[in-house]
């Protein structure tokens, strides 16, 4: 009987080694370094944005006493005729809530979207995070203006731009998360590259979402969750790093790839009472993302 057993562990390890194989070094060895060059930030005394853009974010129900603070951030940077869509897990009052803003806010609840069912494949506890990016990319999808997905967890301490030169900007990152290459090179063959788009916020144009996905959008995100290896991954897929890497491989002259200052606020060891409390961090950094957990 320990003999059986210690086979069964020994099979077990060389699949978790094998799996890592395919989804860390592999991607790691094969990684391409972009044959651009990435800019720094372009000038923010005037900076650019669509004239027409909708701000989506999605926020569970824990986090909607941040949404005030998030709406406070936008306007001081973007002005107050923006469009914003939030959407929660949970029905949200915004009378109640909400009503101190000076924005057009229309709030959605995740039964607006339809999750296809190969979320299933994913452990319950992450489903909720996969759903997220769902309907991050869904919204993007069939949006009529470009949508700039912001997390909810994160703040602009500057006006970033979105447009330079008439090109797109896609703000770019060093901390490579090599499985969310490895899920991408599976469900369209893109190669691996050396730049990571998961910056928590991320400006989407709708006729780029639609090539990605083709005409049937269900039938696309149920074979975007498929291409995960490793469905019990921690973070097997991205949606910021799946639209950046279709940009820079598909239409490379209509990006402009950008470097940002960013940092992490610990809320475990901070308070975060009002924007002002980001000070500290503003003639440093672009972009604080509040950490809430370890």
């Amino acid at each position: 009987m320990t003999t059986i057993m210690g086979k069964v562990k020994r099979v077990f390890r060389w699949r978790r080694f094998y799996r890592r194989v395919r989804t860390d070094y592999l991607p790691r060895v094969m990684a391409k370094e972009l044959v651009f060059s990435v800019s720094n930030l372009p000038d923010l005394t005037n900076p650019k944005v669509p004239h027409e853009f909708t701000v989506l974010i999605t926020v569970k129900s824990s986090r909607l006493h941040q949404l005030p603070m998030v709406f406070e951030n936008l306007q001081n940077l973007y002005g107050s005729n923006t469009q914003i869509v939030v959407v929660s897990d949970t029905e949200v009052d915004e009378n109640k809530r909400f009503q101190h803003h000076s924005f057009s806010t229309q709030f959605m609840t995740d039964s607006n979207f339809r999750i296809p069912n190969q979320i299933a494949r994913f452990p319950e506890k992450r489903q909720g995070w996969i759903r997220q990016q769902v309907i991050k990319l869904s919204y993007a999808y069939s949006s009529s203006c470009p949508t700039l997905i912001v997390d909810s967890d994160t703040f602009f301490l500057v006006p970033l731009p979105f447009l330079s030169k008439e090109k797109m900007v896609l703000y770019v990152r060093d901390d490579v998360h090599w499985p969310y290459q490895h899920s991408l090179s599976q469900f369209s063959r893109m190669p691996y590259i050396k730049t990571s788009f998961v910056t928590h916020f991320q400006m989407m144009f709708p006729d780029y979402v639609q090539a990605i996905f083709g005409d049937d959008l269900a039938k696309g995100l149920g074979r975007w969750l498929e291409s995960s290896i490793d469905p019990h991954s921690i973070s097997p897929l991205s949606e910021y790093q799946t639209y950046g890497s279709y940009m820079v491989h598909q239409h490379p002259t209509a990006v402009e790839l950008v470097r940002y200052r960013y940092t992490d606020f610990d809320l475990r060891s901070n308070r975060f009472d009002s924007l002002s409390d980001l000070d500290i961090f503003r003639n440093k950094y672009d972009c604080v993302t509040l950490a809430h957990e370890p």
